[in-house]
């Protein structure tokens, strides 16, 4: 899954949708409850907008010329779904099992950066997930608005209904992600010592 993304913008070769075999979208679809549990108070119209956001970004992949030529940042019809749902899920680590339907979403730009160490600890657990590559230059309404969403308007993103992080309040920054992600599946050790040395 993490190779597929990478084969398309490492190279300096243009890649075509069709280029990568995981990136079709046609037999997939995002799970209506993708946004998980509401928590009590929570701003109803906002978890609406969430799910309507994803969707759009869903219809816009689907309706995406196969023949799009992907040549790095800029702009793009749409962005990139990948749906990682790894067979391999090594026993020392924690939770990397899905136990319902809501998967961790991580949003990235479609290339290494900021973005890597996440998608490599999620690699190295075997965790599920659902992966929302984009180009930067789509349109914010196909694009989740994202730009919005982000606490500081920036990526990556990540969220996890199960673990009370909805697509509605994201959390960002790729140092609090990578310790997220370190917590949830006990990468972390089992003393202040260690986690001060994993950190």
């Amino acid at each position: 899954h993490k190779s597929a993304l990478l084969i398309i913008l490492s190279s300096t070769t243009p890649k075509t949708r069709t280029s990568v075999a995981y990136l079709s979208t046609k037999q997939h679809t995002f799970p209506p409850t993708m946004t998980g549990k509401r928590k009590a108070g929570e701003d109803e119209l906002t978890n609406n907008a969430a799910e309507m956001q994803i969707k759009a970004a869903m219809e816009a992949i689907e309706k995406a010329s196969p023949d799009e030529l992907m040549t790095g940042l800029g702009p793009s019809s749409a962005g990139i779904y990948i749906k990682v749902r790894p067979e391999h899920h090594p026993s020392q680590y924690q939770n990397n099992k899905a136990d319902s339907e809501n998967y961790l979403l991580f949003m990235y730009f479609a290339l290494k950066g900021l973005g890597e160490v996440p998608r490599l600890i999620l690699a190295e657990v075997g965790a599920p997930y659902d992966h929302f590559a984009i180009f930067g230059g789509e349109d914010q309404a196909i694009s989740m608005e994202w730009r919005a969403r982000s606490p500081n308007g920036l990526l990556p993103l990540l969220s996890s209904s199960d673990d009370g992080i909805p697509y509605s309040s994201p959390i960002c920054q790729s140092g609090s992600i990578i310790r997220f992600l370190a917590k949830k599946y006990g990468l972390v050790g089992t003393s202040t010592a260690e986690e001060t040395a994993a950190d």
